[in-house]
């Protein structure tokens, strides 16, 4: 069963993400991902925004060679949430909105 989880952007959009450990295995699909982690309290707290052509590429393959990757991995993210969006002037905007509405410590 998958699980999802919602984030505000700063407009007030609500965007639904599938939610999976870090080093799931993704599909080549493009879209809006999110680096979280579980609080001790047991809450989502979301790392990084960021958009990609190809999840697998981003999150997968390229996991090591990701720019924000050893920051992320310093703050202990536990879980990848996508977003499949094929657009990428929309991924764009989803991202920057999701970024702003909630300032992420790697972004």
């Amino acid at each position: 069963m998958v699980e999802l989880r919602d984030w505000p952007g700063l407009s007030g959009a609500d965007y639904s993400f599938e939610m999976s450990p870090v080093g799931n295995a993704f599909d080549n699909r493009p879209g809006v991902y999110v680096f979280v982690r579980r609080t001790v309290a047991g809450l989502w707290q979301v790392l990084y925004v960021g958009e990609t052509d190809d999840f697998d590429a981003s999150l997968n393959a390229g996991l090591e060679t990701h720019e924000a990757w050893p920051r992320i991995r310093d703050f202990f993210a536990t879980h990848i949430g996508i977003l499949p969006v094929s657009e990428a002037a929309e991924r764009r905007r989803i991202e920057a909105d999701l970024r702003e509405g909630m300032q992420p410590p790697c972004n």
